[in-house]
Parts: structure tokens; sequence; C-alpha cells
């Protein structure tokens, strides 16, 4: 997306890092906004590191970095 990009309502729309996961980037409306900061947090068992990886995979494999801490 250009940095420049107007949308329908004249405002330039905030960037966003797809994770590779089709429905979760549906519902994100295209991925988590770029240079936000999250924490995946849960009960045991319940798929953090699976998504993780998957996400992580993902953006590594569009040529990005990664860089992750537990």
């Amino acid at each position: 997306m250009a940095p420049d990009a107007i949308n329908g309502n004249g405002q330039t729309p905030l960037e966003r890092v797809p994770t590779g996961i089709p429905g979760l980037d549906t519902v994100l409306r295209g991925g988590f906004l770029k240079a936000g900061i999250y924490i995946v947090r849960g009960e045991p068992g319940t798929g953090k590191t699976i998504f993780g990886n998957q996400f992580s995979f993902n953006h590594v494999a569009a040529g990005h970095c990664r860089l992750s801490s537990s």
C-alpha cells in the first residue's frame, strides 16, 4: 500500500502487517497495525505458540525479519 494513499473518507489508511492466516486477517481488516505492540496471552494449550510460529513463518516467508521473546 502506498504511504500517501487515501481511502474513501479522505483519511490515510493505517499500514498493516498480514498474519498470513486468512480468517484472522479478515477479522483484523488486513492484519496487525504496523509498529504496534501486541501481547498474546491465554491459558496453557490454547495455541499461543502455534499462532506465534505460524505468524512468524508467514512473515519471514514474505521476506521480512522476525524477533520474538518468551
